[in-house]
């Protein structure tokens, strides 16, 4: 039991960063668009 909630964290985690990196990503395009 406590692995399997290990391994669903450490997959939501990785989806959070990638959620986090997709997000500045798009708000550095569009800073640089104003510009």
């Amino acid at each position: 039991m406590g692995m399997i909630i290990l391994k669903n964290s450490a997959k939501s985690g990785i989806f959070w960063v990638r959620l986090g990196i997709d997000f500045k990503e798009k708000e550095r395009k569009e800073f640089n668009e104003k510009r």
